[in-house]
C-alpha cells in the first residue's frame, strides 16, 4: 500500500503548473517593467530632442534682437514641453566661422537661469567637430539642452543627463541679435 502510494505521488503532475508560475512570474514582472522603465527614458530623450529642435527653429526664425525677457520666455517653453519634476538647462550660442583665424568665435551666448556656464571661443573649440562647415561669415545659432531623467522603476538603469546639442542657420536675417545685458 505505501509503494502504491510512493509510486502514485511519484507520477502525479498536480501542483507543476503552481512551481512553474513561481519561477517564472517575477521574470514577467521584471520584464514588463524593464520594458516601460527603458520605453519611458526613450520618450524623455524624444521630448528633449523635439524641445531643443523647437527652440532652435524659434530663433531661426527670429528677426528682431533677442532680449532677457524672450530668452527667459523660450527657456520656460523648454520647460513645458519636457513634462518632469527636474528643470531643464538651455545655453544658446550664436557662432560666427573667422576664415582669418582658422576658428569658430562666439558672437554672444547666454543661458537663460544660469544653468550652464556661457560659452567662450575658447571653450567652443571642444565642440568644433560637431559644428558644419561654413564660409567665412557665416552664423549659426547653437541650442544646447541638458534634462536629468530618473528611472520610474529600479530595474538596472542609472540616473541619465540627457544632453541635446542642435545647430541651425538664421533663416530670415544674416544673423540673431541679442540686446540681453
Amino acid at each position: 500500500m505505501l509503494t502504491r502510494l510512493l509510486r502514485h505521488f511519484r507520477r502525479s503532475e498536480d501542483g507543476n503548473v503552481m512551481i512553474e508560475a513561481l519561477f517564472v512570474l517575477p521574470m514577467l514582472f521584471w520584464a514588463a517593467f524593464g520594458l516601460f522603465t527603458f520605453w519611458d527614458a526613450h520618450r524623455q530623450i524624444n521630448l528633449a530632442q523635439k524641445g531643443a529642435y523647437g527652440v532652435a527653429d524659434m530663433l531661426s526664425r527670429r528677426q528682431l534682437p533677442v532680449d532677457c525677457a524672450y530668452l527667459n520666455g523660450v527657456h520656460q517653453l523648454m520647460d513645458y514641453t519636457i513634462p518632469g519634476t527636474q528643470r531643464s538647462k538651455l545655453r544658446i550660442t550664436s557662432v560666427v566661422w573667422s576664415q582669418a583665424r582658422n576658428q569658430f568665435e562666439v558672437q554672444w551666448s547666454r543661458s537663460p537661469g544660469n544653468g550652464m556656464p556661457r560659452l567662450t571661443t575658447a571653450s567652443l573649440q571642444a565642440s568644433r567637430d560637431h559644428i558644419p562647415q561654413m564660409w567665412d561669415g557665416d552664423t549659426v545659432i547653437l541650442v544646447e539642452t541638458e534634462i536629468g531623467y530618473e528611472p520610474v522603476f529600479d530595474v538596472g538603469l542609472d540616473s541619465l543627463r540627457i544632453r541635446q546639442f542642435v545647430v541651425t542657420r538664421p533663416r530670415l536675417a544674416p544673423r540673431v541679435e541679442n540686446s540681453c545685458a
